[in-house]
């Protein structure tokens, strides 16, 4: 019996001292060396930053491209559209400076607000062909481009388009039914109506944007954007039109700090 309990006595201890070294403080070096050169990629998940609107600028933050093909605007209307008529060889739309578009139309609105991806604004003044008077529809007509004007397709770069046109029937469209303005546009379909007197708008939509046209004084305008431009940011620019006279003085008070060099495209 002695002896069993002796051989008892030492398995157990075995036991014990077997059972103390597998412990968890005992195990928990295990695999550390190969941790040190082994890299594992933990999958991390971030919560997107909340998305805002693109932002919205003045036009007067943007390029005006055409700035540099005139020094500047005699204060004579009658001599800047001479000095156009001097440029203009042969073509209908020539390029002007927004000082030459004030001083020929002193009444003419501009969108006081641009919108993302606008870089630069084109201006031009519209003759009739084989004339060297101005032309009625339109009269003048400008672009709203993503890049340098005329370095890539319009259809690629072109994000807005207003023609303005001197409209001798402007008046009565605005006293008159919807109907009326939609009937003289049939091509234009669907035509959607919008706001009362005044401030009536026509919409009518394309396969790659919106047009919205209204009447001003003797003016006709129409201004196109692409549905690249987020719904929104595009109602605030239509509804930001001001007078062009307030956009040029702006623009004297808090010049750009930025140069422009223009290649008028031949």
């Amino acid at each position: 019996m002695n002896r069993i309990s002796k051989l008892q006595v030492l398995l157990l201890a075995l036991m014990g001292l077997f059972t103390a070294a597998c412990s968890e403080d005992a195990l928990s070096g295990i695999g550390a060396g190969p941790s040190d050169w082994i890299s594992v990629s933990m999958a991390t998940t971030t919560q997107a930053p909340t998305t805002t609107l693109p932002p919205t600028f003045s036009i007067n933050n943007i390029n005006w491209f055409n700035d540099t093909v005139a020094d500047s605007a005699p204060g004579d209307p009658e001599e800047v559209l001479a000095s156009v008529r001097d440029r203009r060889a042969g073509d209908r739309f020539v390029q002007v400076t927004m000082d030459e578009l004030g001083s020929v139309l002193p009444d003419l609105q501009l969108p006081e607000i641009n919108v993302e991806p606008i870089t630069h604004v084109t201006s031009q003044l519209v003759f009739e062909s084989g004339s060297s008077e101005l032309n009625n529809d339109p009269l003048a007509a400008l672009g709203w481009w993503s890049a340098e004007p005329y370095t890539q397709a319009r259809s690629a770069a072109q994000v807005a388009v207003l023609t303005v046109s001197l409209d001798s029937a402007a008046e009565e469209e605005v006293e008159s039914d919807f109907d009326r303005t939609c009937d003289r546009f049939p091509d234009r379909e669907p035509c959607l109506t919008s706001g009362v007197g005044v401030d009536t708008r026509w919409e009518f939509e394309t396969a790659t944007g919106t047009t919205t046209l209204w009447y001003d004084g003797e003016y006709r305008y129409e201004f196109f954007i692409k549905d690249t431009v987020e719904v929104a940011l595009a109602e605030r620019m239509r509804s930001s039109f001001t007078d062009i006279d307030e956009v040029l003085a702006e623009r004297e008070a808090n010049p750009p700090a930025m140069s422009t060099t223009t290649t008028v495209p031949e």
